[in-house]
């Protein structure tokens, strides 16, 4: 054995080795922490350009859960994440200190709308270096004892039930220099000249109902009420929660929209609770055999959903009868005790 080798197996070379794996390890903690933590900033950051876009632009505000489908297509991520940025960014309104959380907790955090929960959370986290999976299962147990508290009162919501292919002739001063001044609304801000094949004149404020035959689409007026407008018949993409869907709506003349909704007058529970997983199954079940539902739309809800009234009938290939003679599903959540009227 050389002299060199005879240094190297010395006691001090042990103590070196572990020195520099000790630097190494904590260097690389350092740098994962750092990138953590840009993640937290970045996220907050895109929550805060979406939030402050949607408050400064009233009708994309209206058209929230458009825009985050729109920019999730144009940026190749998940619709998903984007929500998320905007609650994390509402939840708090000041960018969280670099500590102990990581994105993953901010993650769940965001769920907890107690603020005095959600910090009390916040401070094991950092006190008992909680690992998300840790975390996750403490909101499990926190909402599970909070739920067996939870009794929904039965109530009823108001039935109305609208009209298919019932329409709004709205006036549009802008259009008149390009030949016509009126046009058929078609809810969800969305708007379409009338059928070249209609020889009536319409004008602004006219109620009136389409028909297609032979591929073209015709118009008459009628005499309806006008709390009957904004029908439509939807086909159901996913259940998200047990008061959320995205539906495929077609909103007439060829129109279709592709919306997340909120099943107006109710509330269930989060999906962290057992009540929450039955509400979302429930729906599931009882949406399984129908093709298509019929929905009757309020408007704008929060974050860009639009309000409906959900109709259902299974095995019903015939729209018109799912319209007036359909189980109306908001209710039937409420009769189940899985949601409570709001």
């Amino acid at each position: 054995m050389n002299k060199l080798n005879k240094k190297l197996t010395s006691k001090s070379y042990p103590a070196l080795l572990k020195l520099i794996r000790q630097e190494i390890q904590s260097g690389t903690e350092r740098i994962q922490k750092f990138v953590d933590y840009q993640k937290i900033v970045t996220n907050w950051n895109v929550g805060k350009h979406i939030s402050t876009h949607l408050l400064q632009d009233k009708i994309r505000a209206k058209r929230g859960d458009q825009l985050f489908l729109k920019l999730a297509q144009d940026l190749g991520i998940h619709e998903r994440f984007l929500n998320l940025t905007v609650q994390f960014y509402r939840t708090y309104s000041t960018l969280p200190e670099n500590s102990f959380l990581n994105w993953s907790h901010y993650r769940i955090l965001v769920t907890i709308p107690d603020l005095k929960k959600r910090t009390q959370l916040e401070e094991r986290i950092i006190r008992e270096r909680l690992t998300t999976e840790r975390l996750r299962a403490l909101k499990y147990q926190m909402f599970k004892a909070k739920e067996k508290e939870v009794h929904f009162s039965s109530g009823i919501l108001p039935e109305q039930r609208g009209q298919l292919y019932l329409y709004r002739v709205i006036k549009k001063d802008y259009l008149r220099k390009k030949g016509g001044s009126v046009m058929v609304d078609c809810g969800f801000d969305i708007c379409v000249p009338p059928p070249l094949t209609s020889k009536t004149i319409f004008h602004g404020g006219a109620l009136v109902e389409s028909w297609r035959d032979a591929g073209r689409y015709y118009l008459k007026h009628v005499s309806a009420d006008r709390k009957r407008l904004y029908t439509y018949v939807a086909v159901v993409q996913r259940v998200v929660d047990g008061d959320t869907l995205v539906l495929n709506i077609d909103c007439g003349f060829g129109v279709w929209l592709e919306q997340r909704v909120r099943l107006k007058g109710i509330d269930t529970p989060e999906m962290t609770t057992i009540k929450g997983k039955q509400a979302k199954q429930y729906v599931e079940q009882a949406l399984l055999k129908s093709k298509f539902v019929v929905i009757k739309s309020y408007g704008w809800g929060k974050f860009g959903r639009a309000v409906v009234g959900v109709f259902y009938l299974p095995k019903e290939k015939d729209a018109r009868v799912v319209a007036a003679k359909g189980k109306f599903l908001n209710q039937e959540l409420i009769n189940v005790g899985l949601a409570k009227k709001v």
